[in-house]
């Protein structure tokens, strides 16, 4: 098993990612965990990137099996955070996107990564990265009331002078703020954190965050203009992370960026909502994401009710939720009543 391992390493070269799941096979039967858990984790982040997010959470599970075989230290603690993050976003993914990460075994997932970090102390320095990827995903799921962890991951990102937790580290900043109504300063911290974004370097950020955070920062700006009187220059900002997400490969950021059509209807362009409702719930639908398919329902729904059929629009709405479950409550759902 391990010679076999060794020529498909060999073969494969720098693809040797699409081989994963085969070498982490091959070198769990040869009795070697550390390659074994190096490659399922490679297996799990693949597998997410394909949106295979029930196959990544087994992948990922199996990693995680197998890691108590590696001697205690920071190697295996960092290890070990890499598939806390996977598991995390992969198990909220297959669940939903608001209901799977208010999940118990999610929530149980990422405090766990809290207390590898905390315990040994040397994960975030030998590890900063998945570091910061921890304490965005913290951040952003609310999972933690503590504000001191914006500041810590944006002086994670001072320190280390790296680009993609400073991407982190201002995407999360600007987050804190907007939920306290600090507009200006919200909207400053997105556009420092997309000045670090690059779409080839931080792409594998889809396989950990769940979806692109550049992309969002353009749609959250363009959320803060149009509150702040600016149409224009939100139109414009949409309009650029739509096409930034018709370029990427990732399915689920173009939901998110089909879904944010919302801009669309704060503009009362109510013909661009309805196609851009129709080709969300397609995709979605498609590709099996509940977050996009969700909320384009909603958005046609609102337009059939605005319409005046105030019926057809309430019993599709109903026939989604009894379907697939209620969106987000105070976003979705208590909306969708409200036409009631």
């Amino acid at each position: 098993h391990e010679a076999m391992g060794e020529a498909l390493e060999t073969l494969y070269g720098e693809s040797v990612a699409e081989v994963a799941l085969p070498l982490a096979r091959h070198f769990e039967e040869a009795g070697l965990m550390d390659q074994a858990t190096d490659y399922l984790l490679q297996a799990g982040q693949r597998a997410a990137r394909l949106t295979a997010y029930e196959e990544a959470v087994t992948h990922f599970r199996r990693g995680l099996g197998l890691l108590g075989s590696l001697p205690e230290g920071p190697e295996r603690a960092g290890k070990e955070l890499s598939y806390r993050v996977g598991l995390g976003n992969s198990l909220g993914a297959t669940k939903g996107a608001w209901h799977g990460f208010t999940d118990s075994e999610v929530r149980h997932t990422f405090a766990r990564a809290e207390e590898l970090g905390r315990q040994t102390g040397d994960v975030p320095l030998l590890y900063p990265e998945a570091w910061g990827l921890w304490l965005h995903d913290a951040i952003s799921l609310g999972l933690f009331e503590d504000s001191d962890l914006t500041n810590e991951l944006l002086c994670l990102a001072q320190s280390t002078e790296n680009p993609l937790l400073s991407l982190l580290g201002h995407f999360a900043m600007a987050r804190y703020l907007l939920l306290r109504g600090e507009l200006l300063q919200a909207l400053e911290h997105f556009d420092q954190a997309f000045s670090h974004y690059d779409p080839e370097q931080h792409a594998f950020l889809v396989q950990n965050c769940g979806w692109d955070r550049g992309i969002g920062c353009l749609l959250f700006g363009a959320v803060i203009l149009r509150q702040l009187g600016y149409p224009d220059q939100a139109m414009q900002r949409f309009r650029e992370a739509l096409a930034l997400a018709r370029g990427l490969s990732d399915p689920y950021t173009l939901a998110i960026a089909l879904t944010g059509g919302v801009a669309h209807r704060l503009l009362g362009e109510t013909e661009a909502i309805r196609e851009m409702a129709e080709e969300a719930i397609a995709f979605c639908a498609k590709h099996g994401h509940p977050y996009g398919l969700g909320h384009g329902t909603l958005f046609r729904c609102c337009d059939l009710v605005e319409e005046g059929q105030v019926e057809d629009g309430l019993a599709q709405w109903r026939a989604h939720e009894a379907a697939h479950g209620p969106i987000r409550l105070n976003a979705g759902r208590l909306c969708a009543l409200s036409l009631a």
